[in-house]
């Protein structure tokens, strides 16, 4: 291989469908990092409520009772999508269900 060629790699991408009470949405907090006089500053954000869960494409309220999770590998979780989200950027992902 010549170091023109590029290595494609595997997608393990997929949509989990979870309950809206999954783990995952408990107990989430969130920590804001900003730079000042070249000083890294943290800043702890108040706890976000287990029944408040936003879509990461269209930024709206998720009110269904099942939530996609685009994940990145088995254990990875790179964010929610809604169903319309879904359908519109990862129709081409599969889909599977939590249990």
């Amino acid at each position: 291989m010549s170091e023109t060629e590029e290595v494609e790699e595997e997608d393990n991408s997929f949509i989990k469908i979870v309950s809206r009470n999954h783990p995952i949405f408990k107990n989430r907090a969130a920590t804001f990092y900003s730079m000042q006089n070249g000083k890294l500053n943290a800043e702890k954000l108040p706890t976000i409520p287990d029944n408040i869960i936003v879509c990461d494409g269209c930024n709206e309220l998720i009110k269904d009772e099942e939530v996609g999770l685009l994940m990145l590998e088995p254990d990875r979780c790179w964010g929610t999508q809604c169903k319309k989200c879904r359908v519109e950027y990862y129709s081409e992902l599969p889909v599977v269900r939590d249990d």
